[in-house]
């Protein structure tokens, strides 16, 4: 009984709850995005903890520029959902996620500022560049961050069907977080734990 149907919330995390923003973070599917018609297909959006935004919108949003080649190729940018990344030392980003989709692509956003405009309904604005899922493959599952102790380096792990990757989170000569790829291999897998 709906006029539009898609842009469902299906990554396997559903939200994230960031205690520090007190507020939720989610990834959406294909679907159409027209801000002005409340529509938000392929965006990761940010909420308040019971859900709520403003004025019938989110409290801040991220959606790739080519929003709408991913609706048009079924390509959800949402099929996971952000993982929350630590302060890098160095940047002035305090609120750092990393993005997956089927697009087979990975982003960075700043939670603080998700398009770099300050509000909702504006399309770019990752931090840095976005990189290809090193090993391939659409990303359906949750990655893994993980600090080393012994050096306050950032991991984040990133299992495919087609394998794993270990990427480490770094700052560039201009202050900007980047992933930078350490290793991967070819054993595909589901969402990887740290033990």
């Amino acid at each position: 009984d709906c006029p539009a149907v898609q842009s469902a919330i299906w990554a396997r995390a559903g939200v994230v709850y960031v205690a520090s923003l007190d507020a939720i973070f989610m990834a959406t599917g294909n679907g159409s995005f027209n801000p002005q018609r409340h529509d938000w297909g392929d965006t990761v959006f940010k909420l308040k903890p019971d859900g709520t935004g403003e004025n019938g919108d989110p409290l801040d949003s991220y959606t790739p520029d080519n929003y709408q080649a991913l609706q048009d190729y079924d390509l959800d940018f949402g099929s996971t959902a952000p993982a929350l990344l630590p302060a890098p030392a160095g940047s002035a980003i305090k609120h750092l996620a990393v993005q997956g989709g089927k697009d087979q692509k990975l982003r960075l956003i700043d939670l603080d500022d998700m398009s770099g405009h300050g509000g909702p309904g504006y399309v770019g604005g990752q931090v840095g560049r976005t990189i290809d899922i090193p090993q391939g493959d659409m990303m359906f599952t949750a990655p893994a961050v993980w600090s080393d102790p012994s050096n306050n380096t950032t991991w984040i792990f990133v299992a495919t069907g087609r394998g794993l990757s270990g990427l480490r989170l770094v700052i560039d000569s201009e202050g900007t977080p980047e992933l930078d790829v350490v290793w991967k291999n070819k054993d595909g897998g589901t969402s990887p734990i740290i033990a």
